[in-house]
C-alpha cells in the first residue's frame, strides 16, 4: 500500500484530494459521478502533465477507435430510455439510461441544487470494451465542464 508522504508536493496533493473526497461523502453519503469527476479535474489543473500529453497505454482511458459511429450512435440514442420517479414517496430517482449508461438529473434538497449524477458500472460494451473508460464531455449551457475528449495542450499546440 502507497502512503503519501505529507511533506511532498505531490503526497500533500493526495492527501488534500482525499479530504475533499471524505467531505463529498459525509455530505452526499457517496461519491457521485458528476462531483467526482470535477474535483478530479480540478485537482488535475494541480499537476504538469504535460509528459503525460504521449499516447495513453494500451486498455487504459478512451480508445476513439472503438467508439461506436454515428449510425450506431443513434441507435443506442434512440433506444435511450426514462426511468421516472413513481411518485413524491418514491426512493428511486429520475434517470435516462442510454446504452447501459445510467444518466440522473435531480433536485437535490441536501445540497440545494440541480444534481447531475453518472453511473457508468452497466455500460454498453460496444461503447466501452471491458478495461476502457467511456469518454465524457459535460456541459452547462453553453460551458464546457469536462471533457475527456478535447485535444490535449501539445495537440492544440501543433496546430
Amino acid at each position: 500500500m502507497i502512503s503519501p508522504d505529507p511533506a511532498t508536493p505531490v503526497g500533500a496533493a493526495v492527501i488534500a484530494l482525499y479530504r475533499q473526497m471524505q467531505d463529498l461523502q459525509e455530505r452526499t453519503g457517496e461519491w457521485p459521478g458528476a462531483d467526482t469527476a470535477g474535483i478530479l479535474g480540478q485537482w488535475l489543473t494541480g499537476f504538469d502533465l504535460r509528459q503525460a500529453d504521449g499516447p495513453l497505454p494500451s486498455g487504459n482511458g478512451p480508445q476513439p477507435d472503438s467508439f461506436p459511429d454515428e449510425a450506431a450512435c443513434a441507435e443506442f440514442n434512440a433506444a435511450a430510455v426514462f426511468h421516472p420517479m413513481a411518485g413524491p414517496h418514491d426512493e428511486g430517482l429520475p434517470c435516462i439510461e442510454i446504452a447501459g449508461i445510467l444518466v440522473f438529473a435531480y433536485l437535490d434538497p441536501d445540497l440545494h441544487a440541480l444534481r447531475v449524477s453518472v453511473h457508468l458500472d452497466t455500460t454498453d460494451h460496444r461503447i466501452a470494451p471491458p478495461g476502457q473508460t467511456v469518454p465524457l464531455h459535460i456541459e452547462a449551457e453553453d460551458t464546457t465542464l469536462h471533457s475527456s475528449t478535447a485535444p490535449t495542450p501539445a495537440a492544440r499546440a501543433a496546430t
